[in-house]
């Protein structure tokens, strides 16, 4: 963690400062979260921020003039404040190239265009005022995709429904663990950013408790019907796992696709360069097919069938989007289905 505090009060040539590259991998997607807390309010703000060789990416704020905090993304119109707390507040920001969103505590408070890809994290003085300087601690740094990830972005923070949006009312964190709360209609709930993915590798790590359907969609409308691809988890008394989708063609299926309720399973879904399809069920190939479109893509999960209750765990939601130079997915060899397991 990082503590910055003025050495010397009121000296308008002390301000204490702190910048490092976030050195981003590139992909469709990216995030950046942090935890914050201010300490002592001066007259003089402090602010931590995201930037590029652009500009101002986004950037969270306090000063004692105006008793609180604000932050915002560059190019929205508007501005969050809230009044000042001691407490630690957990900040996350979700983007593609020229667009991101900004959550707090699992909660939406920003989103807009932005000038390009962050490059560096900064903390420094607001404006040179004359005045103490507010105080400022950093912890708990994520940046994704990066080496440190493997490449990929965690959907999923294992502490709120950041980054998510359609359907939250339906779903609870509990211990590290996503699950839903089920009624008789489906729940369902979408990631909110639609992700400019030609390539891609989508997995989950997921198990079914009851119910008679359970589906995961991978879509080019926000409507989820499936277009691109959509994965069930049983469909009336069958418990297997099937692939479907109006943009798949070719669909085949390779080994026996069985699951039990109560039983964690790592999901893959991968698509190449080549519009190759497969998924893979705890490390085996399931399904291959082949897509017939490739456009930006949504990701959400239902649980239930419409007609009766239907209850999930998840655990991770990750996404590799980065292309090698040689346009396939460098994913399908070096990265794991799913994280260390602890459930």
């Amino acid at each position: 963690g990082i503590h910055l505090a003025q050495r010397i009060p009121k000296d308008t040539t002390s301000y204490a400062s702190a910048a490092t590259a976030l050195n981003l991998r590139s992909a469709a997607l990216w995030k950046v979260g942090f935890a914050v807390q201010f300490g002592r309010l001066g007259t003089t703000g402090t602010r931590i921020g995201l930037e590029c060789g652009n500009g101002l990416i986004a950037q969270v704020s306090a000063d004692g003039v105006q008793n609180g905090f604000t932050a915002f993304i560059a190019g929205a119109e508007a501005r969050f404040a809230r009044k000042y707390d001691a407490d630690w507040h957990r900040f996350e920001l979700f983007g593609i190239d020229n667009r991101a969103s900004i959550w707090m505590d699992g909660e939406q408070i920003g989103e807009g265009p932005i000038p390009g890809r962050p490059e560096r994290i900064a903390i420094a003085a607001v404006s040179q005022a004359a005045g103490r300087q507010t105080e400022m601690s950093v912890r708990g740094l994520v940046v994704e995709p990066s080496n440190a990830s493997q490449g990929m972005v965690n959907l999923f923070n294992g502490l709120d429904l950041a980054g998510w949006t359609l359907g939250r009312p339906l779903w609870r964190v509990d211990g590290g663990v996503l699950h839903n709360v089920g009624t008789g209609q489906p729940d369902c709930l979408l990631f909110g950013t639609r992700i400019p993915a030609e390539t891609f590798v989508f997995s989950m790590r997921i198990r079914a408790l009851d119910g008679l359907r359970t589906r995961i969609f991978v879509v080019r409308e926000e409507s989820l019907l499936a277009n691109l691809a959509g994965i069930y988890l049983g469909a009336y008394d069958e418990k297997l796992i099937s692939l479907y989708g109006n943009d798949l063609e070719n669909i085949k299926s390779v080994t026996s696709p069985a699951y039990k309720f109560g039983e964690w399973h790592d999901l893959r879904l991968e698509a190449d360069s080549n519009d190759n399809v497969v998924l893979l069920q705890n490390g085996a190939v399931t399904f291959t097919a082949h897509r017939t479109s490739r456009n930006p893509i949504w990701i959400a999960v239902c649980a239930g069938d419409g007609y009766s209750a239907g209850h999930v765990e998840i655990s991770s939601v990750r996404l590799f989007s980065e292309v090698s130079k040689t346009g396939r997915v460098s994913a399908a060899i070096n990265v794991p289905s799913s994280p260390p397991r602890t459930h």
